[in-house]
């Protein structure tokens, strides 16, 4: 099929007065070849960055040792269009009107999902219970720990509210999330974090990690995750 513009320009070319635009749009084929085919990229770019898939850079270290300081990840925005998020979810989403007044420049978050619409969530001897019972839905939440003091609150139990997601930091001591300020509206969830594009070194799907910095404590019959090298860095 013949470009848009090199069709226009032989119909046009039956008219005496169209002769001369026919003739320049020839001379200019390539040209304006280059260019439809620029255009047409950079629709589909934003098609996919609108409905598909975003890129995210982490920011800072309340979900180490999953996610580092500086990694870079592809979010899926279409995920959740088939299934509602899940227990041990990693989301991203835009931060809480009560967030967003007192910080206006941080406008998303990224946490792990603890507690579902209706839940009782509550924090007990560094493990997560989710009404009343220890929340194994994934490996994960067998190694982890957590901490109830967040910022000059104590968190012990709470209920979900109704049309809300809870979601905690992987690295509970130094994350702010659902146990300072409460739940995160369904509508605001943007997507599941999938993939890490940079650093090169890190690329691929993303994989859950416990720092062994920290205190952790080991389950029976869990096989433990692998656990990268210690490194030192400042924890935002």
């Amino acid at each position: 099929m013949k470009y848009p513009l090199l069709w226009m320009a032989e119909k046009i070319s039956l008219f005496p007065l169209g002769r001369r635009l026919a003739q320049h749009a020839r001379r200019r084929a390539r040209v304006y070849e280059t260019l439809e085919s620029f255009i047409t990229a950079l629709v589909v770019f934003i098609l996919l960055q609108a409905f598909v898939v975003q890129a995210y850079e982490i920011p800072s270290g309340s979900m180490e040792d999953t996610l580092l300081v500086g990694d870079r990840i592809l979010v899926s925005k279409f995920y959740y269009w088939f299934e509602p998020p899940d227990y041990g979810d990693i989301v991203v989403f835009q931060v809480p009107d009560v967030l967003l007044q007192s910080d206006p420049d941080k406008r998303y978050y990224i946490k792990r999902l603890v507690g579902k619409p209706g839940d009782v969530v509550e924090v007990r001897e560094g493990r997560i219970f989710v009404n009343d019972r220890p929340l194994d839905r994934v490996p994960f939440f067998h190694v982890n720990t957590y901490t109830n003091e967040v910022d000059g609150k104590f968190f012990t139990r709470e209920r979900v509210p109704e049309g809300m997601y809870y979601v905690f930091g992987d690295h509970s001591r130094v994350s702010l999330d659902s146990r300072k300020w409460g739940g995160v509206p369904e509508k605001n969830v943007v997507g599941k974090a999938v993939f890490r594009f940079w650093p090169l070194s890190r690329i691929g799907l993303i994989v859950d990690r416990v720092s062994p910095d920290r205190p952790h404590v080991q389950r029976p019959g869990i096989r433990a995750f692998d656990r990268p090298p210690p490194r030192t860095h400042e924890q935002d």
